[in-house]
This record gives C-alpha cells, structure tokens and sequence, in this order.
C-alpha cells in the first residue's frame, strides 16, 4: 500500500530532529519564566551591576527568541504540510541493504535486486553500476551503497573516486496502489530528498520501459549532511498519463567524472514543487536555529 507521509516527519525523523523537538515545551517554558523574569526586572529597576549584567539580561532574552523562532518555524512546516503536502514513496531506502559495483568497463554492469518493504514497490529494486571510466578494483572507487551502511544512514549513495565515472540505474515494479492514487487532473512531480552531493554537475533521467530515457533534471549543488534539500521535478499531463498506466520505473544516474550523490527518499509529489519547496525552508529555518542554540 502506498505511504502518505508528512514531508517533515520524512525528513526529520532519521536526522534526529524529533527527538530533539520533544523537549522543545518544556525549555520553552522554563527559558521564557526565567528570561522573561530578569528582563522585566531590568526594564523596571535598571541593573547597578553595569554592562556585564545588561549583557547577561539581553543574552538570555535573545536565546528566548531563538527557541520561540525554532518552534515557530516547525508549527509553520506542519500547517503547510496538512494543509497541502502530501507524498507517494516509492523508496526511503532504509532496508534492504545493498552494495553494487562493476570492476570491468564495457562489460555490461552488475546488477543486484532486492525486496523492498511496505509494498511499494512489490517487484523490488533493482540496481545496475556500470563502471565508464577508470580502476576499480574491489568497488573501492566507485560503488552504489544502500541502507544501514550507506552514509548517511538510511539512504542510497553513490560514489565515484578521482578520475572514475558511473552510471547508476534503478528499476521498481510500482505498487498499483500508487498508479491508482495518481490523478490526471492534479500537478503530479517527481521528489528526491537529496542528502548528499559533491558540485559535479549529475543527470537525473527516467524511462518506462528501461530503453528510452527523459531528462528530468540535472543537479549541482554541495549537499552534506544532516542538511537536506527537497528536490522536485514537475512532470507534463502525459507523462502523468504515461506513468500511471505502466507498472515499471527506471531511473538513471549520471554525471562527470568523480560525481557523488546521497538520495534519502524518492516519490511522487502532491501538489505543486513550491508548496514543498516552502516546507524545505521552514525545516531548514529550524535546523538552523536549533545548531546556534547548540553552539
């Protein structure tokens, strides 16, 4: 059965987010009584301790605000998220494990395929590495890892040392409960929750029968984790059409020399790519401000 999940609770989850949210009330409550005490003493009665006490005061009403903003911008993700975002897995990538890699150029790739949980994908994933270019012997330069040995954990990485190229390719037999949950009606995207990249430019492209491929994207920018970006790619009402009356996926990972790149979750997107682009902001707003508060 397909997976609706809440862009949030997908991203944050395996970073550790939650956890760390759950005690957000809490120090809430106790920062805000003890600051907000201090602070209005000190706009009654001016502190004769000189600066370093009107320092102190205005140190503590400024982490206050910090908290405040923290929990702010995560109310702010839920609200757009129930109200508007919504995605059909396809792959989160947490089990099963695999390590693929091809040691010989122009020999086809190595494939491995394995079941994927949940009923998402019930004909499995499928992963060929086909070695381009360069020495690879043992898979030490250029591999496709996935799941509790992936960095990070959880997800697809794929790696390609100095002077050595690869391309990836996946395969999923979709669940007909995501072809029958696509309508023909709604804007419908691809999602990559992209949680790793080097800045080498890489192509992301699809195809329906593992023959013809489209260009879906190309993506260039230096991800490093725990940061997240939720990449989307709008797709046209035919391929919509297209999509939601066939059972197979490809996807196809290619890029210059020595390209690397984490993928944490891929899908279909509902509603349009800028209601989770917004979603993004606010979990990115929130992580920032919970590193500072940290620091």
């Amino acid at each position: 059965m397909f997976v609706y999940i809440d862009l949030l609770i997908l991203l944050a989850l395996k970073f550790s987010l939650i956890s760390e949210l759950r005690h957000l009330p809490d120090q809430i409550r106790k920062q805000s009584k003890k600051s907000g005490t201090r602070i209005a003493s000190y706009l009654v009665k001016p502190p004769v301790g000189g600066v370093l006490q009107s320092l102190t005061v205005l140190l503590e009403f400024h982490t206050m605000r910090k908290l405040f903003s923290l929990a702010a911008a995560v109310a702010s993700a839920f609200t757009m998220l129930s109200a508007q975002a919504a995605v059909l897995i396809i792959d989160d990538f947490n089990t099963p494990d695999q390590t693929v890699f091809d040691t010989t150029i122009g020999g086809g790739g190595i494939t491995n395929c394995v079941g994927v949980p949940s009923g998402q994908a019930p004909g499995g994933r499928c992963i060929t590495h086909t070695l381009l270019l360069g020495n690879n012997g043992g898979g030490f330069q250029s591999n496709v890892i996935v799941g509790s040995n992936a960095n990070p954990v959880g997800a697809m990485g794929m790696s390609n040392g100095t002077g050595v190229n690869s391309q990836v390719d996946l395969k999923w037999t979709l669940s007909p409960s995501i072809t029958s949950a696509i309508s023909l009606t709604d804007p419908l995207s691809f999602f990559f929750s992209v949680v790793g990249s080097d800045t080498v430019t890489k192509t992301i492209a699809y195809s329906l029968d593992g023959v013809s491929y489209t260009t879906l994207t190309t993506f260039a920018t230096s991800v490093v984790s725990p940061a997240v970006i939720p990449l989307t790619v709008s797709l046209t009402t035919s391929q919509v059409a297209d999509i939601k009356s066939t059972a197979d996926l490809f996807l196809r990972f290619t890029g210059g020399e020595g390209w690397d790149m984490a993928i944490d979750s891929i899908g279909f997107a509902t509603p349009e790519p800028t209601s989770l682009a917004l979603v993004g902001l606010a979990l990115f707003g929130a992580g920032v401000v919970s590193r500072r508060r940290k620091a």
